[in-house]
């Protein structure tokens, strides 16, 4: 009797007791053409939470129709990121989808700009087509009102010495070419510098080339010269110790005019401490010296290669920096505000890969003073 009465109210207990529901929530859309409007199809659109929290990531493609959908999803914040080969990448979009228990978002629409494409041949110092060699897109852009050059893609010239950078914004662009350097043809190549179109020895003397949306911009041919390199010769030392740098590494960068670039490749100190840069044209060049494995530990010479073959030996000491400090002075401060605490943010206006960045944190009162920063000297 006592057991029949416990199973009967263990089954009124169980009856009351639902099961959890499965999540229900979607979010679906429709992707386009920026340009066109025309459906987007294959396009790869990436879910995930918006918590950092949350690693998991949820990933679908669109349809011929254009159109993709999340099924199942909890509630929650998530952020979306498309991308499709020739588009400008959407990245997790600004806003995030938040889903309440059950929702059904599935009228989302996104548009993703076509990118542009730059090609052409790249050509010996006797015409002919040469594969092999690195050709790169530098976007201007301006910063301070100043123009800089930003690395926006690069290719190999083929068999028939032909190339083709697509995946460019819209904008002007300067194009370098540089000779191969890894395979059996860079043994007759060490000492030759690259071009920039149409046959420039530097950035300043290049022809732009504008490339607009969805742009395939072609006949960009780039054309080395017969003209031998010059050489940058040099040692590099650890400040403290007076020794070779060994795990030092080296990089120039190119000063023609408004424009300092970083040029990509890099070379290492020997073990005594000496390197060597070939393959540069005339002109004028920052030397930096950065350590393997700590930010802090720099140095830089500037270097100018004239006519001669081989330029001036850089001798860089390469050791921790100086500290700086100073004081902010408000002119004209609007009635009301008072001053408050502010920051004072260091970087380099050229190379600042190389460069640590600096923040002083400055208390702004009667006669206060900048608290020291450091700053690489």
């Amino acid at each position: 009797m006592r057991l029949g009465v416990l199973l009967l109210c263990i089954l009124v207990a169980l009856r009351g007791v639902e099961a959890p529901k499965e999540p229900v929530g979607e979010i679906g859309g429709f992707v386009r053409s920026a340009i066109t409007g025309e459906p987007l199809r294959s396009v790869q659109v990436s879910l995930r939470p918006a918590s950092a929290r949350e690693r998991s990531t949820l990933t679908t493609t669109t349809d011929a129709f254009g159109t993709f959908l999340f099924t199942g999803l909890p509630a929650g914040a998530y952020r979306i990121a498309l991308d499709k080969a020739g588009y400008l990448a959407l990245i997790d979009t600004d806003s995030r989808l938040v889903l309440k228990e059950g929702d059904k978002r599935t009228g989302l629409d996104f548009a993703l700009i076509p990118a542009g494409a730059v090609s052409g041949t790249v050509l010996d110092a006797s015409g002919e087509p040469l594969p092999g060699a690195e050709v790169r897109a530098y976007q201007i852009v301006h910063r301070r009102g100043l123009p800089h050059l930003v690395d926006r893609g690069r290719a190999t010239s083929d068999d028939v010495g032909q190339y083709r950078i697509y995946g460019l914004r819209a904008g002007r662009y300067i194009l370098r070419a540089s000779p191969p350097r890894d395979d059996a043809l860079g043994v007759f190549y060490l000492d030759t510098p690259p071009a920039y179109y149409p046959g420039a020895s530097g950035p300043a003397q290049a022809l732009p080339v504008t490339v607009n949306w969805g742009e395939q911009v072609n006949g960009i041919n780039l054309e080395l010269t017969a003209r031998s390199g010059r050489v940058i010769t040099g040692a590099a030392f650890e400040e403290r110790t007076g020794a070779p740098c060994g795990l030092c590494s080296v990089r120039v960068v190119q000063l023609d005019g408004n424009y300092s670039l970083l040029l990509p490749d890099s070379v290492s100190v020997a073990s005594n401490g000496l390197f060597v840069i070939r393959g540069l044209a005339s002109g004028t060049y920052q030397v930096i010296a950065r350590q393997k494995g700590a930010g802090d530990v720099v140095a830089q010479q500037v270097i100018r290669l004239d006519s001669g073959h081989v330029g001036d030996a850089a001798v860089l000491h390469v050791g921790t920096g100086a500290p700086l400090s100073g004081k902010v002075v408000l002119e004209g401060l609007p009635k009301g505000v008072a001053p408050s605490r502010m920051v004072v943010d260091l970087e380099s206006e050229i190379a600042p890969w190389a460069w640590p960045r600096r923040d002083a944190v400055v208390l702004l009162g009667p006669g206060r003073a900048a608290t020291p920063s450091y700053a690489r000297t």
